[in-house]
Formats: C-alpha cells, sequence, structure tokens
C-alpha cells in the first residue's frame, strides 16, 4: 500500500479535497503502521473533528501532544476543542504549554487571551491579547480581542482602581461602534471624521482606554504630538498595564527628540510585554542614537529571540555591528536589508553575482573586444554618497568578472564615467540589455569579504574634468585668502538625516579665522539658509553656474580641485571630496553612519579625510570649535596647502 510517508501524503492529499472519510481512514492506517507518528494523529483528529467526532478528535489531539508536547498544530487543536466544551483551564493549560515552547507563537497568545477573557481574567487576557500583536503587529483579530478586552477591564467585574464602572452596558456598545468607526476613516484618510468619532466616543465613556489609544495615534500621525502625549498618558493612567499604550507614548516621545523620557516608555511596555519586538528595536534604536552601541545591539539580540527572520531588527543588528567594526558579521547581515520595507526588492532577473571568479579569464587582453568575457550589472541603490563610496570596487569586479556596467542615479552619470574600470555608464530609467550577471553597489564589500583593514582605498578615483578644472583653478585663484569648501545638509529622505546635517549658522566662527573664505559647495535642500545668514557672515556662492551647464558634481568636482580644504556634514559632498583625494574635514554626529566607525579621526575609506565628531548629542557647537582651533593650527604651519591626516587605528571618544 506504500510507504509511510506515502500513506501520509495521500490521505493529507484526501483531506485537502474534503473527502474527510478517506483521510480518516489513510489516517488510521499510518498510525497502525507507525504508532509514533505525530503528524498522523493530529491530522486524524482533525478529520474526525470535522465530522463531529468530538470525543476522538480530543483523543487523537492528545496523543499527538503526548508524543510530541510542543506540537504547535496539535496543541493549538486541543486547546481550541476544550475550549468550545468549557474546559477553560485545560485549554489555558494547552495554550500556556505551547507558548513556554514557541514564545512567539501570536496565534497561541492570541487563543489564551480569548480563553483568559471567558473567565474573567481579563487583565491577563489584555496582556495575552498585547502580546500577540507584539509579535505580529498587523493581526486584526487580535487588536479586536484586544479593544474588547480592555472594555470588559473597566467595566466587568475587575473595574480599573480608583475608578467607577459606567454600569451602562449601552454606552459601552456605543463607544465601542465609535472607535470602530473611527478607525475606518482614519484607515480611510477622512481624519477629521475620526477624530469627531473618537471624541463623541470619550464623551460617553471618558474611561476608555482603546479611545484614547486610537485618538493618541490619530493626533500623532498628524504630527500633533503634544496632544497625542496627553492622549497616550491619559490611556495609561487609566490602565497602567497597558503595554501598546506606554510603547505609542515612547514613539511619540522620541519623534520630539525627548529620549530620556521615551526609554522609560519602551522599557514600561517591555517590562508589561517582555516579547514586544517593536519596544525592543525601537529602545534598540533610541540607544543608537544617543551612541550606546553595545547596549543597542543587546536590545537587537533580546528582539531576534523572539523573532530570528525579522528582517527589520536583523538590519538593525548589521548597522550596530558594522558600526563597531564587525564587518565579519555586518556585512552578511546587511544583506537583510533587501528583505525591510525601505529598500525595495531587486527587478533584475538576472543572478546575482556570488563574487567568484568567473572563466573565461576576465582581463581581456588589450586589443580584445568591448564585449570579451562576461558582462555584469553594479546599479546603484542608495543615496549619492553612497554610490561614490562603493563605486571603488569597480575595478575590481572588472577583474573577477569581464565587462562592468553601471546603473546609477542620473546626475551621477558623467562624474562616474571618469572611474577606471568601468565599460559603460547608464542612468537609471534608461533601458538595460546585455549582461549576464548583476550586484548591488552596496553588497560589494560583502562579496570582497571587506574589513576595516582591507579596504581598497587608493585615492582618486573619480576625477575632474580637466579642462573644468583648470576654468575653475583661473577663476578662484583671483580670490584672495584660503578657500574653504563647505556643504552642511544630505538629502532629506535619509532616515537619519536630523542627526547628520547641521544647521549653516554652525558654521560661523570659521568666519573668524584670519584669511579664510568660504566658498558654498551646497545644492539642493539647505541653499535656503544662505539667505538667513547673508547679513552675518559672507560665504561665497557661484549660483546657478555651478553643476548647471556641465551636469551634476561635475563643477562641484572641479573646484574642489582648487580648495585648501573641505568642511563639510555627513553627505555626497563628503565622499566625492574623499574619492578626489582632496582634503576633507567632515563633522559627524554622536551616532554616526556605520561607514564612519566610532572613536577613530581617520576614516580607512578615505585617507585625505579628518573626522571631527560630536561628544554630546546634538551639540554642534562644540564640534566646530574643534574645527576652527584645529584650522588655526594647520594655518599656523602653513599658509599655502593643509596636512593631511595621519591615519590612527583607534583613538580615544575625547579625540576630533
Amino acid at each position: 500500500m506504500g510507504t509511510i510517508a506515502e500513506l501520509f501524503a495521500l490521505a493529507w492529499k484526501h483531506h485537502q479535497a474534503g473527502d474527510l472519510f478517506q483521510a480518516e481512514l489513510l489516517y488510521r492506517h499510518v498510525v497502525q503502521a507507525d504508532p509514533r507518528h505525530a503528524d498522523a494523529w493530529c491530522f486524524l483528529g482533525a478529520a474526525c473533528q470535522a465530522q463531529g467526532k468530538l470525543a476522538e478528535a480530543e483523543a487523537n489531539f492528545r496523543r499527538a501532544v503526548q508524543l510530541t508536547p510542543c506540537h504547535p498544530s496539535a496543541q493549538n487543536c486541543l486547546g481550541i476543542m476544550l475550549a468550545q466544551q468549557g474546559k477553560l483551564d485545560e485549554a489555558a493549560t494547552c495554550f500556556i504549554q505551547l507558548i513556554d515552547c514557541q514564545t512567539n507563537d501570536a496565534d497561541a497568545h492570541n487563543n489564551l487571551g480569548l480563553v483568559r477573557a471567558q473567565q474573567g481574567r481579563h487583565e491577563e487576557a489584555v496582556a495575552s491579547f498585547q502580546r500577540a500583536l507584539a509579535l505580529q503587529p498587523n493581526f486584526p483579530a487580535a487588536r479586536e480581542n484586544l479593544a474588547m478586552a480592555l472594555q470588559r477591564y473597566q467595566s466587568g467585574g475587575e473595574p480599573a482602581p480608583g475608578r467607577a464602572s459606567p454600569g451602562d452596558r449601552a454606552v459601552g456598545e456605543e463607544a465601542k461602534a465609535l472607535s470602530r468607526q473611527g478607525v475606518e476613516l482614519a484607515r480611510a484618510g477622512r481624519f477629521d471624521a475620526a477624530k469627531t468619532c473618537f471624541e463623541q466616543g470619550l464623551r460617553l465613556q471618558p474611561d476608555n482606554v482603546d479611545l484614547h489609544n486610537n485618538l493618541g495615534s490619530l493626533l500623532a500621525n498628524q504630527r500633533l504630538f503634544d496632544e497625542a502625549i496627553a492622549q497616550y498618558q491619559e490611556a495609561v493612567r487609566i490602565y497602567p498595564g497597558f503595554s501598546e499604550g506606554h510603547y505609542n507614548l515612547g514613539i511619540v516621545l522620541a519623534k520630539q527628540g525627548r529620549r530620556q523620557e521615551a526609554q522609560a516608555a519602551y522599557r514600561e511596555a517591555l517590562r508589561l510585554c517582555p516579547d514586544h519586538l517593536d519596544a525592543q528595536n525601537n529602545l534598540g534604536n533610541l540607544h543608537k542614537e544617543m551612541g550606546e552601541f553595545p547596549q543597542a545591539l543587546a536590545c537587537y539580540e533580546k528582539a531576534l529571540r523572539c523573532a530570528p527572520e525579522h528582517p527589520g531588527t536583523r538590519f538593525n543588528r548589521a548597522l550596530a555591528l558594522l558600526v563597531q567594526g564587525d564587518f565579519d558579521r555586518g556585512l552578511p547581515e546587511y544583506e537583510w536589508r533587501w528583505r525591510t520595507d525601505e529598500f525595495p526588492p531587486c527587478a533584475f532577473r538576472q543572478p546575482r553575482w556570488d563574487g567568484s571568479t568567473l572563466t573565461p579569464p576576465i582581463q581581456p587582453p588589450a586589443n580584445a573586444s568591448k564585449e570579451a568575457g562576461r558582462t555584469i550589472l553594479l546599479h546603484a541603490e542608495q543615496g549619492l554618497g553612497d554610490t561614490i563610496q562603493f563605486i571603488r570596487y569597480a575595478p575590481l569586479v572588472r577583474q573577477r568578472v569581464g565587462r562592468v556596467i553601471v546603473q546609477c542615479q542620473a546626475p551621477l552619470v558623467r562624474l562616474l564615467s571618469t572611474v577606471r574600470g568601468i565599460d559603460k555608464v547608464v542612468g537609471r530609467g534608461s533601458p538595460l540589455t546585455g549582461f549576464d550577471l548583476q550586484a548591488p553597489l552596496a553588497s560589494l564589500p560583502g562579496l570582497f569579504h571587506t574589513t576595516p583593514a582591507t579596504i581598497p582605498a587608493a585615492v582618486p578615483y573619480v576625477h575632474a574634468e580637466t579642462q573644468l578644472a583648470d576654468c575653475w583653478r583661473r577663476h578662484l585663484a583671483t580670490m584672495p585668502g584660503v578657500k574653504v569648501g563647505i556643504a552642511w545638509q544630505g538629502s532629506p529622505t535619509f532616515r537619519d538625516d536630523r542627526l547628520r546635517s547641521i544647521p549653516l549658522a554652525k558654521f560661523e566662527p570659521l568666519t573668524k579665522v584670519a584669511g579664510v573664505q568660504l566658498i558654498n559647495l551646497q545644492k539642493g535642500p539647505g541653499t535656503e539658509q544662505l539667505r538667513c545668514v547673508a547679513g552675518r557672515f559672507p560665504v561665497v556662492d557661484f549660483g546657478d553656474r555651478m553643476d548647471e551647464a556641465h551636469g551634476a558634481f561635475m563643477d562641484t568636482a572641479a573646484i574642489m580641485k582648487s580648495l585648501d580644504l573641505v568642511i563639510t556634514s555627513d553627505s555626497a559632498v563628503a565622499h566625492l571630496a574623499g574619492a578626489l583625494a582632496v582634503p576633507v574635514w567632515v563633522a559627524l554626529p554622536l551616532a554616526p553612519d556605520w561607514r564612519w566607525l566610532l572613536h577613530r579621526t581617520d576614516s580607512p575609506w578615505y585617507p585625505t579625510m579628518r573626522l571631527f565628531r560630536q561628544r554630546q548629542l546634538g551639540d554642534w557647537d562644540e564640534v566646530f570649535r574643534r574645527i576652527v582651533e584645529e584650522l588655526k593650527a594647520q594655518l599656523q604651519v602653513t599658509r599655502s596647502s593643509l596636512s593631511k591626516p595621519t591615519p590612527d587605528k583607534a583613538q580615544p571618544a575625547t579625540q576630533n
């Protein structure tokens, strides 16, 4: 009659087709042949249950659990059956045992919550539903169950301490209906109508935790943070055990820069609901912003114990590892970015290159056609600065693969055409054909097993056009003094831009250094700040003459070659100056992007770069005091050029 595996597969096929009688018969053959086949006992129970044979179904589920106590389907099915029969204590035991085996099983937490609610243990029911939502935020049934449990907690047999029970079931039902209606209106983008619903509900039932929470979320989405905080604080005052309320409060406090208070809110959410994945993640992110990277990494590790495959947490852990210089572990983890919402899936059908050397030999002789060897597409995926940084790998890729095509942001096409080892540069959106393999640019460090000690750092690897550079050299030669190019604003779409970009006004102390002339290198967002400082200190601005006629970054690169120094925030300008081998000083926030590592005054990516780091979160004034002191010291040594940094492998945090 076939092997046990074949019998089981055939039984499952009948089960799926709805032929329960034949499925039951075949499952019985399986368990007769192999009495320890827990899956067969479980599915036999399901077939019996579907046919109304409840006693047999329960016995079969119990047999499966006896054989495999951590069998999720058997424990879950048995628990549901027991709950349906009113055997609530036994049902709760099933779900608790399942949670002990699989702490990240959102369904088990939700089911346990339903049992606790039936037992009248509403506070425990709330905690279970909160854990389910912490593990699976998009779980509509758990969210609905949580709202009902909160209502019962407040108006049922266990009123919140110190609060009067409304005692009016009709009022409670109307408030609940208004809450539901408000949520639907908010989802449809009808925010004013949603707010009206929530406020009407609260007039009926002022102590409704769910309504306060929903109104808080609506206000937070409208960036009315003070009002949102008031709603969340009221929710957790009414019911201190409401972990989701503490978590939401933490989010808004963090957005206001109230990091210590936000940390306290996240910790309270985690005390109440230790499996709250997002609270653990956000607490880690706060530690990261405050420069506490070991603590951030510990938070991400705790979150991954609940959900080992969570993409956002894996990506956050990658960044925490990389900034601490652990490239061996961090670069493989960095590939998890493709599973997050921040990075859209790769659209190319061609296979991803694995870093191996391909045959036939890839470095063609000088007289070979351009089509010799294989062809790979290297494609930009992140910001302009990232593209400039990682394009350094193109010659190394060419040695292993063959012909190299680069797809990049349209503004960089002309600049990247100056890079050695690239056969063709194509702007994003232009047609692409004729390549065998593809690789994202930011994956190249991992493919080459890069460490901080092995970064390919030969500069320059991008070049200013000679004629354009000569033109700007002649023009700048007419200007007196030490010429310092400045840029202050990165891309506003970058998630941590609020930490890295610097108000232009902070550059004013540089103008107090005798002989220094500031030259604007900023384009696009941030240039509006020039009007604000026009009456305070001078900045030479070439306006439309820069990068308009000759293409993005081309005039900027040419100007940089005639400057004595560039001083900039962490932006594409910093990468361009470093790639051109121009002396560049970069002012960094307390929690820098991973590529700048920690505690160093030099960068292993760019030999002509120096790094000046914040010592306190948000304190740019102290950073610029050190920059001014160093600039004065350099000018005392020589008035004609600025010295380049000597790489130091690890400087204390009290250094620049």
